[in-house]
């Protein structure tokens, strides 16, 4: 009877274990989320301003936060002034990220360390983003659309 007490505890352990791993990864991927929506950054408790460590207020980053496609695929932008960084989710799990830089409405970046580049317009009302991607090495270019999730 103590081996099944025993294969039971560490049944439940495992479970456990699994339980914790699947929290801790949703946390993970809407963390910046959580930041932006408390005023993030470590510029002190005001939730207004532009600060001087050279953000944005949230109607001025109209990339940060949420975005998604219809292929399934979550994007989670964070705009600092004219740079932003994203990574592609699924499943909560890191897919691709990359980085760049939007001058008024166009979007020009790279994604997974050089392994290609996106060039993209933003709409006029801060909810689509519409561009083409190509990959580095095989030359092959496809068209890509996402849209806003949350501000």
């Amino acid at each position: 009877m103590a081996k099944s007490s025993r294969e039971s505890n560490t049944q439940v352990t495992i479970a456990l274990i699994g339980a914790v791993v699947t929290i801790v990864t949703a946390l993970i991927a809407i963390l910046p989320s959580i930041i932006n929506s408390s005023g993030g950054g470590s510029s002190g408790s005001g939730s207004s301003g532009g600060g001087s460590s050279g953000g944005c207020a949230v109607n001025e980053c109209p990339l940060t936060g949420n975005w998604h496609d219809d292929e399934g695929y979550t994007f989670l932008f964070q705009q600092n002034d004219t740079q932003f960084q994203y990574r592609m989710m699924q499943g909560g799990n890191e897919q691709s990220s990359g980085s760049g830089n939007i001058d008024a409405q166009d979007l020009h970046y790279s994604y997974d360390a050089g392994a290609g580049n996106c060039d993209a317009k933003l709409s006029n009302d801060n909810k689509t983003i519409t561009g083409t991607c190509k990959d580095a090495a095989t030359g092959n270019s496809w068209p890509f659309q996402m849209q806003k999730t949350n501000p």
